[in-house]
């Protein structure tokens, strides 16, 4: 069989070597926060394009133009009840406004169903009471 290995013999420590007290509290610098970071600059933001830069022609363009304003004006001739641009409407007002009919016709439908079970099992409820012995 193998025998086993030896185990090493711990190297001797030198007196002069520098033990760690961790009894002794060590005070670092801390880095500094700002004087020594530099700021970039942004770089400068791209020159406007210029009319020669353009992927249109001019005619091209004038055309282009003419049809969107006659599109807008065209959308706002089919549908000028939209209240684009109506600040005294509200999305509240406007689910309000929405939302009443439904609610109407809904409870139309069902509040008299809903009272007579309510009714029902209140009346039941107390004529079980008015059954049992009182426990005085």
């Amino acid at each position: 069989m193998f025998a086993p290995e030896p185990e090493p013999e711990p190297e001797p420590m030198d007196e002069e070597e520098d033990i760690l007290d961790l009894t002794e509290r060590v005070m670092e610098e801390p880095e500094p926060l700002f004087e020594e970071q530099r700021y970039r600059t942004a770089p400068p933001p791209p020159p406007p394009m210029m009319d020669e830069e353009s992927l249109i022609s001019p005619p091209r363009r004038s055309e282009a133009v003419s049809s969107f304003a006659n599109l807008t004006s065209t959308l706002e001739a089919r549908h000028p009840e939209l209240p684009i641009g109506a600040g005294h409407k509200t999305l509240e007002s406007l689910t309000k406004e929405v939302m009443r009919p439904m609610l109407k016709e809904w409870l139309d439908e069902n509040l008299p169903h809903i009272v007579e079970r309510l009714v029902r099992e209140e009346i039941e409820r107390i004529a079980r009471q008015a059954q049992r012995p009182s426990d005085e």
